[in-house]
């Protein structure tokens, strides 16, 4: 299956200024579940023209407000060429150029998310509008965003070996004894878990497929930046004050103020 990567190295000054979830929600401190199981819920998740754009950072944002919906208990129809278009914007290309797109060279997931989060990502019908929070990168922390906020979007990056098992789905990532090269990042979405030890799993969405799982020894060691996604208009009405405990009106301002 072919497959495109994108997400560019993140900006350690720059991810600390974004909003912190641990600042405005109870993520990092509270006790996840052992074990989080969702493989009855059956999102439909899509490539987001990641198999020829190096859009992940758009692809993993719409998979993960797929999911969310599909929680809330309805389908969110985001149409085709929303991930690249805007990834595009992003990164300052014009969405009808699909040579240009292609041809670029990737996205941070931070510029994304404070985008979307500022002027809104699209859907074909709707504008989405997301507040995003940093997430400290902790088993805990991830792990609640999983079972709290439906998911995370996560940024890795991969070694040659990692890259040599995409096509088995049935491998799980596992750190490896080496020696290794680094090659790839890319953005993928955390959406459940075995259980919170070394050897046990996290299920992963990427190009459109959620049958991709990683040690949490693996997670610790190839992902350096994670994020949760709250979204207001994907909640049942009344649930926002208390969902997750989040300060919506504060890391709104600090979103706004990092996009200035």
């Amino acid at each position: 299956m072919p497959r495109c990567f994108g997400r560019l190295p993140h900006d350690p000054v720059r991810l600390a200024k974004a909003p912190q979830l641990a600042k405005y929600s109870s993520l990092a401190v509270a006790n996840p579940p052992s074990r989080l199981d969702r493989s009855s819920v059956k999102a439909a998740f899509q490539m987001g023209d990641n198999d020829v754009d190096p859009d992940c950072t758009g692809a993993g944002y719409f998979n993960l407000a797929i999911m969310v919906a599909e929680l809330m208990g309805y389908g969110l129809n985001v149409l085709p060429g929303s991930a690249s278009k805007l990834y595009a914007q992003t990164v300052g290309i014009d969405p009808t150029n699909a040579a240009a797109i292609a041809a670029s060279g990737g996205a941070m997931l931070m510029d994304l998310l404070t985008r979307q989060a500022t002027q809104g990502a699209s859907t074909g019908n709707d504008l989405l509008f997301g507040e995003p929070g940093v997430l400290p990168l902790t088993r805990n922390a991830l792990a609640n965003a999983m079972d709290r906020l439906g998911g995370a979007e996560i940024g890795v990056d991969f070694t040659d070996l990692d890259t040599q098992t995409l096509d088995d789905p049935a491998i799980v990532w596992d750190i490896q004894a080496g020696p290794y090269l680094p090659t790839e990042g890319h953005a993928l979405v955390a959406l459940d878990y075995t259980g919170l030890g070394d050897l046990d799993t996290v299920r992963l969405c990427s190009w459109g497929l959620d049958t991709y799982h990683a040690t949490w020894r693996w997670i610790d060691s190839r992902s350096p930046e994670r994020h949760g996604v709250c979204w207001r208009q994907l909640l049942p009405a009344g649930t926002e004050k208390n969902w997750a405990g989040v300060d919506w009106a504060g890391m709104a301002a600090e979103a706004a103020a990092l996009a200035a």
